[in-house]
């Protein structure tokens, strides 16, 4: 049933044979875009997606499967509580007045502006259509970038704020980009779900330059910034051995592990805290995944968002 209506959310409209042809070659990998690496298909509810807002107070997630069946873009404060439910939309990225999110409308498959307070929507910056998510929104207001599902171009795409003009920055394999405090790089993953690295592009979309690259059975995924520094999931499997979790990373690609079982993690400069997706086994019927917020050394683990 959740299946169906994760199907039923991007196959409305009138492209919908086109858009079944793209479901079938990457179903696997847009829903783990979507979803936390620790989430099961099927699980749920489901809190992730997780953005602070630039002055830190606010956080912005995604919710999915929740019993309540609001779907959609929460805000709540960064500490938690008072969560408010926005607009059935998905991958919300702040802007830099702190009162509104770019999100991925659900109603018409576009990228849209909401106010962050009342969930209104403020315009249309395009049409984009099916299968995409990872948006981000530049420091400066400019740019928004996203994971582009236009076939063949399919990477991350960029669309000019105040023009609505698109272009494709990264073909390829390549999404969920982030932009550096500066507005002068992006992060963003590029490979199959199953084998994927890091790396490093300048804002004009040339200059790419690997940081993690998997291997020895690792694979790492959805980077974010920390400052100069890099976070990211990533997951271990050789043989019968198997783990995952968050390491942080400089662009030279060394990197460590945080003792953290988490994923899809954005980071808090000012109070140089990270607020992370991880799962609640113990929540019923059968695990949630839920917000936490830890330091960036991995200690104070706290539970952000829990079961009403």
């Amino acid at each position: 049933m959740r299946m169906l209506r994760f199907l039923g959310r991007i196959s409305q409209g009138p492209a919908l044979l086109a858009a079944l042809v793209v479901v079938a070659a990457l179903s696997t990998a847009v829903v783990r875009c979507h979803a936390p690496w620790s989430e099961r298909l099927g699980v749920g509810p489901m809190d992730f997606q997780a953005r602070l807002s630039r002055d830190g107070t606010r956080i912005a997630f995604t919710r999915w499967w929740d019993d309540s069946l609001s779907d959609g873009v929460y805000v709540m404060k960064a500490t938690g509580g008072d969560e408010l439910f926005l607009a059935g939309a998905s991958c919300p990225a702040w802007g830099s007045d702190g009162r509104t999110l770019a999100v991925r409308s659900e109603s018409d498959l576009s990228i849209s502006i909401i106010d962050a307070e009342t969930g209104l929507t403020i315009r249309k910056v395009r049409d984009i259509g099916y299968l995409f998510g990872g948006v981000d929104w530049s420091h400066d207001g400019r740019w928004i970038t996203f994971n582009a599902a236009h076939y063949p171009d399919i990477g991350v795409g960029r669309v000019d704020v105040s023009t609505g003009t698109y272009a494709t920055l990264v073909a390829g394999s390549a999404r969920n980009a982030r932009w550096s405090d500066d507005d002068r790089r992006l992060v963003y993953e590029c490979g199959t779900p199953e084998s994927s690295g890091i790396y490093i592009v300048d804002s004009g979309g040339g200059a790419h330059r690997a940081v993690l690259i998997d291997g020895s059975g690792f694979v790492f995924r959805a980077p974010a910034w920390l400052g100069d520094a890099i976070v990211c999931n990533f997951a271990y499997a050789q043989a019968s051995e198997e783990s995952y979790g968050l390491v942080i990373a400089d662009t030279t690609g060394a990197w460590r592990p945080l003792s953290l079982s988490g994923s899809d993690a954005d980071f808090d400069p000012k109070q140089r805290r990270l607020v992370f997706s991880r799962v609640v086994p113990s929540e019923p019927p059968s695990g949630a995944t839920r917000l936490f917020a830890a330091g960036a050394d991995g200690g104070g683990l706290r539970q952000l968002t829990r079961k009403k």
